[in-house]
């Protein structure tokens, strides 16, 4: 373990989720950590999924639903440059268990969120918590996130996406966030419902007669309910198409381990 690239969380990772023993889309979280590592200079492992499948069985997670986060941590130069630099993999496992969905809230962070490395998934996590703990304090379940243009980005640890007649939006992803693996797979999603996706630079307004949902690889697809003082409508109908869609993908796309 190379505690000095936890020092400075010189590092990348991705969760994926593991249900009675299935991998959901291992190949497009592998190759992001991956194009991530490359990004950063970090020269990797070679991962066999073999050895992900003897994790797997070894920790008895082939029944249930677990997630497992993959870390790539940099041994760091004595001179602190960038330059290509070897990484140690580390996974850890997880048991999740399924949580009673309420009245999800919604709030707005207060500051705009400037990111050089947005678009990565690096292991310098405390300012989303930071979002997080903000959204907690007044009496929310997570914020939405800004630019410095009022853009909408994203939530502190998941996506946003929202969908109004025929049309399934979402950020547009030349903005300043990760558009992570799940909101990528609800797009796809959408062109078999019949939904046109419009990615785009919105603001908050754009979501006011909109169905709005959170995604994220753990969580999957939850609706929002308010957005501060704001009611969103829910359509238990479309949450339903929108939840047997993704998890029919999920399940063709997954590597299985039984």
């Amino acid at each position: 373990i190379h505690k000095s690239g936890f020092l400075s969380a010189d590092g990348v990772f991705t969760t994926f989720l593991v249900e009675d023993g299935c991998i959901f889309f291992l190949d497009e979280h592998l190759k992001r950590l991956h194009d991530h590592a490359d990004i950063l200079g970090i020269e990797t492992p070679k991962i066999d999924k073999n050895e992900i499948k003897k994790f797997v069985l070894a920790n008895r997670a082939d029944r249930g639903i677990w997630k497992i986060k993959m870390i790539f941590v940099a041994k760091r130069s004595e001179d602190s440059s960038l330059a290509p630099r070897l990484g140690g993999l580390i996974m850890l496992i997880k048991q999740v268990f399924p949580e009673v969905k309420g009245k999800l809230k919604l709030t707005c962070f207060p500051e705009p969120v400037l990111d050089p490395l947005a678009k990565i998934k690096n292991l310098s996590y405390i300012n989303r918590y930071w979002i997080k703990d903000y959204a907690l304090k007044h009496k929310a379940d997570d914020c939405l996130v800004k630019d410095h243009l009022g853009h909408i980005l994203e939530t502190s640890l998941g996506n946003l996406f929202w969908i109004h007649k025929n049309f399934l939006f979402y950020p547009d992803t030349s903005l300043s966030y990760l558009a992570g693996i799940t909101l990528q797979q609800i797009v796809k999603c959408a062109t078999k419902m019949g939904l046109t996706p419009k990615p785009g630079k919105y603001k908050e307004e754009h979501l006011l007669d909109s169905f709005v949902y959170l995604c994220s690889s753990t969580s999957k697809i939850v609706p929002v309910r308010y957005l501060e003082a704001h009611v969103f409508e829910i359509d238990l109908k479309l949450e339903r198409k929108l939840n047997e869609c993704f998890q029919e993908r999920a399940l063709k796309s997954s590597y299985r381990c039984v």
